[in-house]
C-alpha cells in the first residue's frame, strides 16, 4: 500500500488534519453531540473537562473506525467515493451500535464511556456516523486535492 515513509507520513498528517477539523466543526462548532442526545452535562464532562484524555482516545477510536471501513472497501473493491463514504457511515452505525448496546445492557459504572452510553444511549450512532462521515469526506477531499 506504502511506497516509502513519505507516503505513510502524508497519510497521516492527512487523517491528523481531518480529524481535527472534524471535531472542531462537528463537536466545538456546531455542538452536535448535545443537539442530537440533549445531553449538556456529559457532552462538556467528555469534550471540555476531560479534553487532554477524551480527544486522543477519540483520534484513536475514529482510526479503529476508518481501519475496518477501509478493510470492507478493499474486500469489495470499491472505487466510488460516494459508495466508500456510504461504506463508512454504515460500519461507523453498525460498531456504534453494537458498543452502545453493550454499555447500555450493563449496569452503569463510574467509567466515561459506560456513563456516555447510558445518558446518550442510541443517539450516539446518530452523532458518530456524522463526525466520523464528515471526516472521511475531509480527508478524502485532501487526498483528491494532493495528488
Amino acid at each position: 500500500m506504502y511506497n516509502n515513509v513519505d507516503e505513510l507520513l502524508k497519510d497521516y498528517l492527512l487523517y491528523t488534519i481531518s480529524f481535527s477539523v472534524g471535531i472542531f466543526i462537528i463537536t466545538y462548532l456546531l455542538d452536535i453531540p448535545t443537539v442530537v442526545s440533549g445531553q449538556k452535562t456529559i457532552i462538556d464532562e467528555y469534550y471540555v473537562k476531560n479534553f487532554i484524555t477524551n480527544i486522543p482516545m477519540d483520534y484513536i477510536f475514529v482510526l479503529v473506525y476508518f481501519f475496518i471501513a477501509y478493510l470492507i472497501i478493499y474486500l469489495l473493491n470499491l472505487e466510488n467515493i460516494y459508495i466508500k463514504t456510504l461504506i463508512v457511515g454504515l460500519t461507523t452505525a453498525l460498531l456504534t451500535f453494537g458498543f452502545t448496546y453493550y454499555f447500555i445492557n450493563k449496569p452503569q459504572t463510574n467509567n466515561i464511556y459506560s456513563r456516555w452510553f447510558h445518558s446518550v444511549k442510541y443517539n450516539s450512532i446518530t452523532y458518530d456516523t456524522l463526525l466520523i462521515s464528515f471526516i472521511y469526506i475531509v480527508y478524502s477531499y485532501l487526498i483528491k486535492k494532493l495528488n
